[in-house]
């Protein structure tokens, strides 16, 4: 009986020991299960987390630099216009963007101290805009050095360095750069490849008689055989009909660019085109001569010709022409006693006759005629010819037509009231506008 008892008391002992390692086992694996479950979840709220991160300090990053731009750009134009600097465009647009990283550093805090105190207040700047997380918290690296700079059009804010940490430790890290891009600045409301020509004719350059003198960029197009007029056959064209030619006469072209779809036609005149200081581009088909039976053809050429397809030159005359249809008068603000503009608008539906002077702008679809011993300086813009009669100098002056513009604006804008004085009453009546008919034009502002 004592031997039964006895075997009885080791099988249970047996089988609570049995029970205590199953139970053991299981509470094990059950921790095991929940540790690995929350160790996923922490790792998936991390990932989450440095995402969210990353966009957050991009759209921050990108919210001051468009508001950076913004501040640049009227402080810029602030200063030119009190001081009356004269800069060009890209002189501007290089002030405009160093002027942009410095503000931009400013809002980061990175003025102001040591390279060591720009680092910190850049880390906490960031720091500030790392979203909140429901498990962990995120953070820049420790000793992390991230970078703000500029290159070219480019604003680079490097080597941002974001860890997720859970606990005591960092959990998981991502390091990654963001980047924003500046648009050029329009420091003048312009046409800004238009006004640096002289000439514009849709259907080609004549020009004949005295030694006449061109500064500035000449386009001219073609027109078809049937439109051929027995004056300009004189001239020897051939083959395509318009471009630029130039007949019995000395001429003197100084240019960046002559862009035709023709081609140059010389018959016994003697040209240089460009200079040692401006050589010059010439696109077009040939440079063709025909000799005169007085005298034969001289030029001397300071730069290169080429044979190359001009479509964006013909876009950008295109765009300038598009609104000539609604031209329905002849304009000219000699004839206006109430014009007070500084410089001349002649604008016509017909040919314009040139018989004196003109410092401003010429515009029609018609032929424009520029009568010997007569000088043009802004923009001659025909949608049909214009013929240089002789002794004439013609000039491009962007100066002129900005000015022309400006003061179209001014007109626009200005609301009229008893405390004006004369002069600002009488340049609110500037009648007709050269930029109601003039297409293409960029007006000053940040470039979209």
């Amino acid at each position: 009986m004592k031997q039964y008892v006895t075997s009885i008391c080791i099988f249970t002992s047996s089988l609570i020991l049995l029970l205590a390692i199953c139970v053991l086992s299981c509470s094990a694996k059950m921790t095991g299960y929940l540790l690995e479950k929350r160790d996923s979840t922490v790792v998936a709220r991390g990932v989450e987390g440095l995402d969210l991160a990353k966009r957050a300090i991009e759209t921050d990053m990108k919210e001051k630099v468009e508001e950076a731009s913004v501040e640049a750009f009227n402080s810029l134009t602030s200063t030119i216009y009190e001081a009356g600097v004269n800069i060009t465009e890209e002189e501007a647009n290089s002030l405009y963007k160093g002027t942009v990283l410095q503000i931009l550093k400013a809002k980061y805090g990175m003025l102001g101290g040591t390279e060591d105190d720009a680092n910190y207040n850049l880390i906490k700047s960031l720091e500030d805009k790392l979203p909140g997380l429901s498990t962990g918290e995120l953070k820049l690296v420790e000793n992390s050095v991230p970078t703000l700079e500029r290159d070219g059009n480019r604003i680079n804010l490097g080597n941002v360095d974001v860890a997720f940490c859970y606990g005591n430790s960092y959990n998981n890290s991502i390091k990654f750069d963001v980047f924003a891009y500046l648009s050029d600045i329009s420091l003048y409301d312009e046409n800004p490849e238009l006004f640096k020509y002289a000439i514009v004719a849709d259907k080609g350059v004549y020009i004949t008689g005295k030694t006449s003198t061109i500064i500035g960029n000449i386009f001219a197009g073609t027109h078809s055989p049937t439109e051929l007029r027995k004056a300009e056959a004189l001239y020897g064209e051939s083959g395509t009909y318009g471009g630029v030619n130039i007949m019995s006469t000395q001429v003197a072209i100084d240019a960046d660019r002559i862009v035709t779809d023709g081609a140059i036609n010389m018959k016994g005149a003697f040209v240089v085109f460009g200079s040692e200081n401006r050589p010059v581009e010439i696109i077009a088909a040939d440079v063709m001569e025909t000799d005169n039976i007085a005298n034969k053809n001289m030029y001397a050429l300071f730069g290169k010709v080429k044979n190359q397809d001009i479509s964006l030159d013909r876009d950008m005359v295109n765009e300038a022409m598009q609104y000539f249809g609604s031209i329905e008068y002849y304009y000219d603000s000699n004839n206006d006693k109430t014009y007070i503009g500084r410089y001349r608008k002649i604008i016509s539906s017909t040919d314009i006759t040139i018989d004196s002077d003109v410092t401003g702008v010429v515009m029609t679809p018609g032929n424009v005629i520029i009568n010997e011993g007569v000088n043009v300086e802004g923009l001659i813009l025909s949608g049909d010819r214009v013929y240089v009669q002789g002794n004439n100098n013609i000039v491009a002056s962007v100066e002129v037509l900005r000015e022309i513009l400006a003061e179209e604006l001014y007109a626009n804008m200005h609301i009229e009231d008893e405390s004006d004085t004369l002069e600002e009453q009488a340049r609110n009546k500037l009648h007709v506008d050269m930029k109601d008919y003039l297409g293409g034009i960029v007006y000053r502002g940040i470039n979209k």
